[in-house]
């Protein structure tokens, strides 16, 4: 009987069941791995092996750019802006004063909110590219198929599917290992975590997280090699659950931290806003 636990992958039982149970699951051989049909039926059951990015709304985007710019920190910056500009066209056409120390420093801040925003682009830019980089698009991996290794598209596996993995490699989708020879992955574009992390085909954790028999997604092979059973593809993945949660979040609520933030910076504006009006009272009047 087929098991599909796609809505919840982080807590299945794929790591700790038998091999054998595993693949007959899946429909699958160690020796022959998957037949043509079987990588139908899998495909159909299961889904393909991309990651489909959630559809952002135009007017989200918008809101993106508009925050960037304007709110946030940049609003103190918006604010000082707006009195030394205030300041200057007071001192140009009511006192006839030729200063252009405001326009200045005007100029100066106008430019620091453009390489910050620029700055803010470019990063969120850059990791769209670094998760482009790892699509299963852009990789082969080597599947056992009809009893035989060949060498296929990574977005062609499909669950239940053995595949190959050594040095150099990036991990393809969500893996089983079932044997291995000094495989080490690299895991910190998911966790953090910069030390290299010795993969075995031995269940040492309930966790699937925390197991060893387990690599996933978009991790890297540092050394060593490994085979392993494809369990979960695509948006099933830890990483495709990962990247839809933070679309979520992004486009539906914020975080905690964000709200806290959130809070210190209007705290911040309305200090900035206070002093700033004081200080200019004081200076007209004097």
């Amino acid at each position: 009987m087929e098991e599909s636990n796609s809505e919840a992958p982080w807590y299945t039982d794929v790591h700790r069941i038998p091999v054998r149970r595993l693949l007959d699951r899946y429909g699958g051989s160690i020796t022959k791995g998957l037949s043509e049909n079987q990588v139908l039926r899998n495909r159909q059951s299961y889904g393909s092996n991309a990651i489909i990015a959630p559809t952002i709304p135009h007017s989200l985007k918008c809101w993106t750019v508009f925050k960037s710019v304007v709110l946030g920190l940049n609003s103190l910056i918006w604010i000082c802006f707006i009195f030394s500009i205030t300041v200057f066209l007071i001192r140009w056409f009511a006192l006839r004063e030729k200063i252009a120390e405001h326009l200045i420093f005007a100029g100066a801040l106008l430019f620091a909110i453009t390489i910050t925003t620029i700055s803010f682009h470019y990063q969120t830019i850059r990791s769209q590219r670094i998760l482009s980089s790892s699509s299963p698009n852009a990789s082969h991996t080597l599947a056992r198929r009809n009893g035989r290794f060949v060498e296929i598209p990574s977005s062609e596996l499909v669950v239940g599917d053995v595949i190959q993995l050594s040095y150099g490699d990036v991990v393809p989708a969500d893996i089983r290992i079932i044997e291995s020879h000094e495989f080490f992955v690299d895991n910190s574009g998911l966790t953090g975590e910069s030390d290299p992390k010795r993969r075995r085909s031995i269940c040492t954790n309930t966790s699937p997280l925390e197991t060893k028999n387990m690599a996933f997604y978009s991790t890297y092979a540092l050394e060593g090699y490994a085979k392993g059973i494809v369990v979960n593809v695509g948006s099933s993945t830890l990483m495709g659950k990962v990247a839809e949660v933070a679309i979520n979040v992004e486009s539906k609520s914020e975080s905690p931290i964000r709200k806290e933030l959130d809070k210190l910076v209007r705290l911040l504006i309305l200090q900035a806003v206070f002093f700033g009006s004081f200080f200019f009272a004081l200076y007209m009047v004097l």
